[in-house]
């Protein structure tokens, strides 16, 4: 099915490439898709593979279930898509967290362990936003 929006049908072929379904847009999943990319979710097709890459490699972890991959968990169905976005919204914040902060590979986190030392690498000093304005209104020339 073609679709007269653009963003439903991003949307769901990064859904298929990110699970490997060959799943045709039906006007059920579009009208999903298209709610899903409006006020207040705007989901993007780089946030669905985020999402479920995320979820698929907790299936294989055993931490999740297959089923939490299908369309009606990722993101509802009509009538009842809050509960689930909110949750699609929630892990995707929690990836792009894990995303920025700095983490030592895997050997250095083990030789550093043995040796009594910190495993998580410094992070910047914390900055007030008083400080961060005063820099913004510099800049502006202000």
């Amino acid at each position: 099915m073609d679709s007269i929006n653009s963003t439903p049908a991003a949307l769901h072929q990064a859904y298929c490439e990110a699970t490997s379904y060959e799943l045709p847009l039906q006007y059920m999943f579009q009208e999903l898709w298209l709610v899903a990319s409006k006020e207040p979710w705007r989901l993007q097709p780089d946030d669905v593979k985020l999402v479920v890459k995320e979820r698929i490699k907790l299936i294989t972890q055993g931490e999740r279930r297959t089923a939490s991959i299908y369309l009606r968990n990722l993101i509802g169905t009509k009538g009842d898509q809050d509960g689930p976005l909110s949750e699609f919204q929630m892990e995707l914040a929690a990836i792009r967290a894990r995303m920025r902060k700095p983490v030592y590979e895997a050997g250095k986190m083990i030789v550093l362990e043995a040796t009594g030392r910190e495993t998580e690498p410094p992070s910047a000093p914390v900055r007030s936003i008083k400080d961060v304005m005063a820099v913004m209104r510099e800049a502006a020339g202000k």
